[in-house]
């Protein structure tokens, strides 16, 4: 018998001699060189290349060059500077791992994609340590000391947060006017106090069948429309410009206004939440009777620092005295504000008359500008100069640049200002604000030190002064395109969708004229930047956490109830030669159909009937698709397991491994689709057409089951808290 260098077992390696055979000796079955100097190498040393048999190759292994290179008397390494040589079974660095190729593929071959959370979802109440570790990307804000979750206590896993309220807005532009006045004093109250402070986060969301049907895939969906996440179909109203500056509407607690008492009347926050929210918007939810109070965010403000103000002009507040401050989120029920098709038509129509007054308006004093250019005279040009003369000011005083905000302003406004300053008063609101505008800037240029003023009167000669007389210097055809523009973005600003909502016109006088509202979902809200570092943007991102940590509790406790009650497996054990069912595994096949046909000419023909797949668990099938964001059908078995486990059961490893082995594959995984959906008979009660959305439940056996293990040894059930 052959035996390799240093005890190695023949055939390259694989001989059980616990020597080493150096690359030099690709095999026996090839070439039975002498020893060369890698194979003289310790044996600690790392081989070149690995020895070659039953048809393995391993990574940058070339045969054929090894082969050329024995003969050669030693083996080459890689060119210096070269990368190694990538075979064509070489996993890339980039590739996926499904291997499949990249671009839209089908939900059946879809990436998976499961975000298990980093801890409990019960926990009611988060230090600074603990919001680090929950969220990494959270900017936190430097006076943040505790975080109170109070959806916690309103909503128990047994009683969960009911979605599909129906609730829908919608957002005015700040260009188009409110019909009613805001008011100031709502905002500003003298006896604000920052002790206190009320946040309102108002919801909108579809009814529950179009939620299913926009974010499930249902089994009798044909259409194969995309459908979007579940997160994207909640939407809540923030202010702001951008999304850099989101900010909950609300503000500081009056005592004069609100009550004397917000710590111990849980009416007096809602007042404030009633008052700011209707200063900034215009909307009053004081018929509102459901407010769940969502969380609470506790500040520790140090003296002689600054704080961020909410309401006043000033973008921060001085901070005199140590003290702490508490900010509590509401979330109200405004389904009931939402008109009904007869008052909405008739808003819709009440818009629609706005508009066109506002373009036949503009339209008249167009006309009368070209026929000025024209040097034509008409009873209308005569009415409209005695409608200028009588509705604009020439022999007012110009209001210093330092006490306007254009933005503000009104159109008589605007058309006074700029008829005391001697300048064109005709045009749309957009063009009176630009001119002025202009106009303040000059104003702001003229009071700069002389050294800038003498540059700016030196670029001014170079350039003619198109404000004193635009409609001498544009040609009629710009004009007319500028109309048209103008006339297509009011038309879009005025439009109203065939959906009943509510109406909300932005404060455009709140925070100094910076004040904006936005109608933004929740997987925007949760897209947030490391780099907001505004106390705002902190708040409203923190909410958006609580909320999606909410819906994924009781995401998951749906699952856990819809697991527990599954039965177990069947197993089919054989007893003597056949199985439970009565069949012989060892009869032939042929005796085995020739029997089946006999028997068939005894029994009556089965009437046929026609069976459908149907979905027969919406909300189940909603519970598994907030966690499979890439629609791949299925939940792998340990990552479920981890998801269950974060509702705080008590449950051991072993325990929960059993449980969910109810319902997983061989491949372990969930192929969530069996449970929720069934073959059943066309027309039959479990039609999802005809099926109870809201079915209810045992709330006994809910609350039993919500406790887990703890109800081994701890009989008492909590109860239900008052929201």
């Amino acid at each position: 018998m052959f035996l390799a260098p240093y005890g190695g077992g023949a055939g390259g390696g694989s001989g059980t001699g616990g020597g080493y055979m150096g690359s030099g000796v690709v095999g026996v079955g090839f070439y039975m060189g002498g020893p060369t100097a890698n194979d003289r190498r310790p044996y600690n040393t790392t081989p070149v290349a690995k020895p070659f048999y039953s048809g393995y190759r391993d990574d940058n292994y070339n045969r054929r060059s090894d082969r050329r290179d024995d003969f050669r008397g030693g083996k080459r390494g890689q060119p210096k500077g070269r990368s190694p040589e990538k075979r064509y079974h070489d996993p890339a660095s980039n590739q996926r791992k499904d291997h499949r190729p990249f671009g839209k593929r089908p939900s059946s071959f879809a990436r998976y994609e499961v975000k298990i959370p980093k801890s409990l979802f019960n926990i009611s109440s988060a230090s600074l340590p603990d919001l680090r570790h929950r969220y990494p990307r959270l900017n936190i804000s430097a006076d943040f000391y505790e975080c109170t979750s109070s959806w916690v206590d309103s909503f128990p896993m047994h009683n969960p947060f009911k979605l599909g309220s129906g609730t829908d807005y919608h957002v005015f532009h700040r260009d188009v006017d409110s019909p009613t006045q805001p008011d100031s004093t709502l905002l500003n109250p003298p006896d604000a106090d920052y002790s206190y402070s009320a946040r309102v986060m108002l919801m909108a969301c579809p009814q529950l069948g179009e939620l299913y049907k926009n974010t499930c895939s249902m089994a009798d969906d044909v259409s194969g429309a995309d459908k979007i996440l579940p997160n994207k179909s909640i939407h809540f109203l923030v202010g702001g410009r951008a999304k850099s500056e989101t900010m909950a509407l609300g503000g500081p607690w009056s005592p004069s206004l609100d009550g004397p008492d917000p710590q111990g009347d849980p009416k007096t926050l809602i007042n404030t939440a009633i008052r700011t929210f209707r200063g900034l918007t215009g909307v009053d939810l004081s018929s509102c009777t459901e407010w769940v109070r969502f969380m609470e965010i506790k500040y520790y403000r140090m003296p002689d620092t600054k704080a961020p103000a909410f309401t006043e002009a000033e973008e921060e507040r001085d901070i005199t005295s140590e003290r702490p401050e508490v900010v509590v989120f509401f979330i109200p029920n405004a389904a009931h504000l939402i008109p009904s098709e007869e008052e909405w038509a008739k808003t819709k129509e009440f818009y629609n008359s706005a508009l066109q007054k506002l373009l036949t308006d503009e339209k008249v004093e167009q006309d009368g500008v070209v026929e000025q250019q024209d040097g034509e005279t008409s009873a209308l040009d005569v009415s409209m100069e005695e409608s200028e003369e009588a509705g604009t000011r020439s022999d007012m005083e110009p209001t210093h640049y330092s006490k306007l905000d254009v933005n503000t302003l009104k159109v008589s406004d605007l058309r006074n200002e700029l008829a005391a300053r001697k300048l064109d008063t005709k045009g749309l609101k957009v063009n009176l604000v630009a001119r002025l505008q202009s106009a303040l800037d000059e104003e702001k240029k003229a009071d700069a030190p002389e050294e800038m003023k003498v540059d700016e009167d030196s670029k001014a000669e170079q350039t003619p002064n198109k404000i004193a007389s635009p409609s001498a210097t544009q040609p009629k055809d710009d004009s007319k395109d500028l109309s048209e523009k103008e006339r297509r973005r009011l038309e879009r600003l005025y439009r109203l969708g065939d959906k009943p909502a509510i109406v909300i016109h932005p404060n455009k006088s709140a925070k100094g004229g910076r004040f904006d509202c936005h109608r933004v979902s929740l997987f925007s809200l949760l897209d947030y930047r490391t780099e907001d570092q505004k106390e705002h943007n902190f708040e409203v991102s923190l909410f958006a956490e609580q909320f999606h940590e909410m819906l994924q509790r009781d995401a998951a406790f749906t699952i856990f109830k819809a697991i527990h009650d599954a039965p177990e497996k069947e197993t089919k054990p054989e007893q003597d030669g056949k199985l439970e069912n009565g069949i012989d595994s060892d009869e032939p096949d042929v005796k085995r159909r020739r029997n089946d046909s006999q028997n068939g000419h005894d029994e009556e023909e089965e009437v046929k009937v026609r069976r459908l797949r149907r979905t027969v668990n919406p909300p189940l099938l909603f519970a598994f698709t907030y966690f499979d964001m890439s629609r791949a059908g299925y939940i792998r078995e340990h990552d479920l397991c981890e998801i269950l486990h974060l509702l705080g059961l008590r449950y051991s490893r072993a325990q929960m491994r059993k449980l969910v082995a109810r319902v997983a594959t061989r491949r372990d995984h969930v192929s969530y689709h069996s449970l929720t959906d069934s073959d059943i008979v066309e027309g039959d009660e479990k039609d999802v057409v005809t099926m109870d959305l809201a079915e209810k439940e045992d709330v006994e056996v809910t609350r039993m089951l919500a406790l887990g293990n703890r109800a081994l040894f701890d009989m008492t059930v909590p109860e239900t808290p008052a929201r």
